[in-house]
């Protein structure tokens, strides 16, 4: 207890992402350099993270709107959704109606939070609407 142990990502700053396939955990795989970001942990103990302001899959730096899962138990990440470039435009849909082609613009300093149900909730963020 009360010491830290390296698990995975660089050993540099200022790194770009590896998104590999949409939904497909790879050792491979890892979102790039950021801060700003939001995160939780979902009811198995993964972590999550979105956004920020960091490096894309271009190694290009701006705000972000990609979604990771990091696996606890693989010690992988996949990318679960969002653009592998900075700056994109949310599409929002329809209010209320949850569709595939939705997403959230790139933005860091949001705030999120999972309610009883398991869903992530999203607010807020300095970026694109």
């Amino acid at each position: 207890l009360g010491q830290w142990s390296w698990e995975a990502g660089d050993t540099v700053i200022n790194t770009g992402g590896n998104y590999g396939i949409k939904s497909q955990s790879s050792s491979a795989n890892k979102p790039g350099g950021r801060d700003a970001a939001t995160s939780w942990t979902d009811a198995i103990g993964n972590l999550w993270l979105f956004g920020g302001y960091g490096y894309d899959g271009a190694n290009s730096y701006g705000r972000l709107n990609d979604l990771w899962k990091y696996d606890i138990m693989s010690s992988q990440w996949s990318w679960q959704n969002g653009d592998t470039l900075i700056n994109k435009e949310g599409n929002y849909g329809s209010k209320g109606v949850s569709s595939v082609s939705s997403k959230p613009g790139s933005r860091y300093s949001s705030i999120s939070w999972r309610d009883l149900s398991g869903n992530l909730w999203l607010w807020g963020g300095y970026g694109y609407d």
